[in-house]
């Protein structure tokens, strides 16, 4: 009667891990389908690629085959690739993190697109884990907000007013040229 128990408790067990197991690797897959960014996981001995989500695929043109070892390369910009490849090498030598914004290579006529790609070791036995995400829209953006920067100083400084800027207390962070010429001051003395 002992063993029955036994072996229906083992059973009960068994059939608990494997419902948990199950559990996590759907987890998992929802959370890989749903992320907004490419994943991949690398095997750090042979260099194999085990796992890459759609979305990498999409991004990188790449499957997960394609990818393995040094094959993921090709979907970098031929002019941004050896710095990047130089980087990488560099973090897997030393079981460092691996960080690099570089710009993928497109076909021609194509916009550029820019990711940023990090990676780290996920331990001995799971080897490296990895993530693009495009920052394509954040770079237009920033290089919109310079350039409109740059079109407000131009006009600002090309004016006969005095012209400035301060924050919400009061500070003058900004005087127009014509300001200092008039006054005959910098900025560090108008602090």
């Amino acid at each position: 009667l002992r063993t029955c128990t036994s072996l229906a408790a083992m059973a009960l067990t068994r059939h608990s891990l494997t419902r948990r197991l199950r559990d996590k690797r759907n987890r998992l897959a929802a959370i890989s389908r749903a992320a907004p960014v490419g994943l991949y996981q690398l095997d750090t001995a042979t260099g194999r690629w085990i796992f890459s989500n759609e979305r990498h695929a999409q991004m990188t043109g790449l499957s997960c085959e394609q990818a393995s070892g040094e094959g993921w390369l090709t979907s970098v910009h031929p002019d941004d690739r050896q710095t990047v490849l130089d980087a990488w090498r560099a973090a897997r030598a030393q079981d460092s993190e691996f960080t690099a914004e570089y710009r993928l290579a497109v076909p021609e006529g194509q916009a550029e697109k820019w990711v940023i790609a990090q990676e780290a070791s996920a331990g001995e036995d799971a080897g490296r884990l990895g993530t693009i995400t495009d920052v394509t829209e954040f770079k237009r953006a920033m290089a919109g907000r310079a350039e409109a920067a740059e079109r407000f100083e131009t006009l600002a400084n090309h004016i006969t007013q005095f012209c400035w800027m301060a924050d919400a207390s009061g500070w003058v962070f900004w005087y127009n040229e014509r300001w200092y010429q008039y006054t005959g001051t910098t900025l560090e003395q108008m602090q």
